[in-house]
């Protein structure tokens, strides 16, 4: 008997949108942006932290003012124009995004509020007041924390985060695990989505997929099939630092996600 585990369909449209952004009449695949050397500007779509709509707006309103035809550019085009503007999404704010709608769609409150931080003096508040999603990293979203680490591979389920290494000097990556397939009990097929950097003209909102060939083997062991001209990113990051990274659950909510079964 194969049991699928799997976002609820709140978080699936979330996702949805962010690869189906309705610019020039095209369905386009939001890029990677994130605001690497912390600018401050006044909103979040710039600095890699806007929801679907945020992006979309920001976009229209670039295209006017630089003269861009959206409706005669083709969806290279467009991704090109929008990251020659910053905009995108980084990881964080993805999965704040969509996690963020997932917990408050069932349990009426904000991610960010369910969060611990290491910096509370009054300053930090304020600004986490005012920009709570631009101040919840990927490393304040994984920490222990917030997070109880999972090291049994059959545990995991929909809303795990696992919790990786970028390129840049420490940095982190967070990937949200969005379906899990089991056949007999057994966890057979892992799935993720996230806004990852890498992976060239394919970067930004996408999913991956990890085989698991042995449960008794941890992680890192099994197959990781998101792979671009023989590299997968996604694993090189996960082995950054291994011992730092692994599947973390959120531990102030109680994450629901659906369950059918296929014969």
């Amino acid at each position: 008997m194969k049991q699928i585990q799997i976002m609820p369909k709140t978080a699936q449209q979330m996702v949805y949108e962010y690869q189906h952004l309705p610019l020039g009449g095209k369905s386009v695949v939001c890029p990677y942006h994130m605001n690497i050397r912390k600018e401050r500007v006044g909103l979040r779509v710039l600095v890699g932290k806007g929801d679907p709509g945020e992006i979309v707006k920001e976009v229209k309103v670039w295209a006017k003012l630089k003269d861009f035809d959206l409706y005669l550019a083709d969806e290279k085009q467009i991704r090109d124009f929008m990251i020659e503007r910053s905009i995108g999404i980084d990881c964080s704010g993805f999965v704040t995004h969509v996690l963020g709608y997932w917990i408050k769609s069932e349990h009426r409150r904000r991610l960010w509020e369910l969060v611990e931080y290491k910096n509370n003096d009054i300053l930090s508040r304020i600004r986490r007041f005012f920009r709570p999603i631009e101040n919840l990293g990927a490393n304040t979203l994984t920490n222990l924390i917030n997070c109880d680490p999972i090291t049994n591979v059959n545990d995991i389920q929909p809303g795990d985060l696992i919790r990786s290494k970028g390129k840049v000097k420490n940095s982190h990556h967070v990937t949200l695990i969005s379906k899990v397939t089991k056949v007999n009990g057994k966890t057979t097929e892992i799935e993720y989505v996230h806004s990852q950097r890498y992976y060239g003209d394919q970067n930004g909102v996408k999913f991956g997929l990890i085989k698991i060939t042995d449960l008794k083997r941890p992680l890192h062991k099994q197959e990781w099939l998101e792979v671009l001209d023989g590299v997968n990113y996604t694993w090189n990051g996960y082995m950054n630092q291994i011992e730092d990274n692994g599947v973390r659950r959120l531990k102030r909510v109680r994450i629901h996600f659906d369950t059918y079964e296929e014969e």
